[in-house]
């Protein structure tokens, strides 16, 4: 028979019979009352921060509503998107610049406030302007740019009109001394056709106005507009050439080679020939011109007719508005070399580098517009007499 061996109650303490609270509890409940505890301490710390957040933001809000909204502190950024996330956008940093209240007063001055904009959204963005414009007599049309360029001119005009300043760069001086000549009026009635005469003969003569003197033999139509150019006419007759970005890389700038512009508005003026009275009247104007700078009334007249002929000529090749629309259609990239397998009895090489004043490689790259326009444009010029 086994035997029990007697426990002294003695030798046990009060510790051992009734333990602190914390010891009697199991392992996972101690994991679970620190997981408690930090999450109080968690909350108890955003409910400090949210409410010094509220207390900013209503600080912030009631700011906005008396127009005194400025950026916040680095220690404000919290509360300043906050406030950014709950509050419309049209309530916060309303600008009262006057460029912001002019600005603000034009969009509405020119909108119709009457007009549903789901139903005529352009009547509700532009009726009001339209209502308010009238087209001067002197204009077939006006609009918003035109506008913006007569506010323009009007600044340029006051600016050129103060006189010439030794401060002035050199182009500043040219064009005040330029504007300065066109406004005397008195010594322009007393020099007459005398220095545009000059300059005719300067850039190659013209066979309306010397007549039998005129030599056919020397004349080269690049030549005449190397000229124009040196003198500082347009130069763009015949072709048009041009430096902007590239369209499908606008980290560089590259050489466009377009149709010329025409003296008219548009190849559809001139394309309902003389008969039609703004042609007749265009026409009327070359042949004054011609008589003004001395050339024969009757030789005038011939020559002039020839000279329109040729233009028609070039407005019957030259592709309509319209059918420009396409970007892609019109980025044709070529080389100078490449160029001269579309027109070979052009000497593109001289012409580029006398237009650009820089010397390119045959190599360069060029954007042909239209390369129709180029190759007819060649066939043109060696069928039409030099004379016109």
């Amino acid at each position: 028979m086994a035997s029990i061996t007697p426990v002294c109650c003695g030798s046990l303490k009060s510790s051992d019979l009734n333990p602190p609270w914390w010891n009697r509890r199991s392992r996972l409940e101690r994991i679970l009352c620190g997981v408690a505890g930090i999450c109080l301490v968690m909350v108890t710390a955003m409910a400090v921060a949210l409410a010094v957040i509220g207390y900013h933001y209503q600080s912030l809000k009631t700011g906005s509503k008396s127009g005194d909204v400025s950026l916040p502190g680095s220690a404000d950024k919290l509360v300043y998107s906050l406030y950014n996330v709950i509050t419309p956008p049209h309530a916060v940093g309303i600008c009262l610049k006057p460029g912001c209240v002019k600005a603000a007063a034009t969009i509405l001055n020119n909108i119709n406030e009457a007009v549903e904009p789901c139903e005529n959204f352009y009547e509700f963005a532009c009726g009001g302007w339209l209502q308010k414009q009238l087209i001067p007599d002197d204009r077939s049309a006006v609009s918003v740019f035109s506008l913006l360029q007569d506010d323009l001119d009007l600044l340029l005009r006051a600016m050129i009109e103060n006189g010439i300043k030794d401060t002035d760069p050199q182009f500043i001086r040219n064009m005040k001394s330029m504007y300065d000549s066109c406004m005397n009026t008195t010594e322009i009635e007393m020099l007459g056709n005398e220095p545009l005469v000059k300059i005719v003969k300067e850039v190659g003569g013209w066979p309306a106005v010397d007549g039998d003197k005129w030599d056919a033999k020397k004349f080269d139509w690049m030549d005449i507009l190397f000229n124009l150019r040196r003198v500082g006419f347009g130069h763009n007759i015949l072709f048009s050439v041009s430096i902007g970005p590239d369209i499908r890389n606008n980290t560089r700038h590259i050489i466009d080679l377009d149709q010329a512009s025409l003296g008219m508005p548009d190849r559809t003026y001139l394309l309902k020939g003389i008969e039609d009275p703004l042609v007749a009247a265009y026409y009327q104007l070359m042949v004054d011109s011609a008589v003004l700078l001395g050339a024969n009334k009757t030789t005038a007249t011939e020559e002039m007719k020839a000279a329109l002929d040729f233009e028609i000529a070039i407005a019957n090749i030259s592709v309509p508005r319209e059918e420009r629309r396409n970007i892609s259609r019109l980025y044709n990239k070529m080389t100078v070399n490449e160029i001269y397998t579309l027109a070979p009895g052009v000497n593109w090489e001289k012409y580029f580098n006398k237009i650009l004043t820089t010397k390119i490689p045959r190599s360069e790259e060029v954007i042909v517009i239209v390369p129709d326009y180029v190759q007819n444009m060649e066939k043109l010029i060696l069928a039409t007499d030099k004379r016109y």
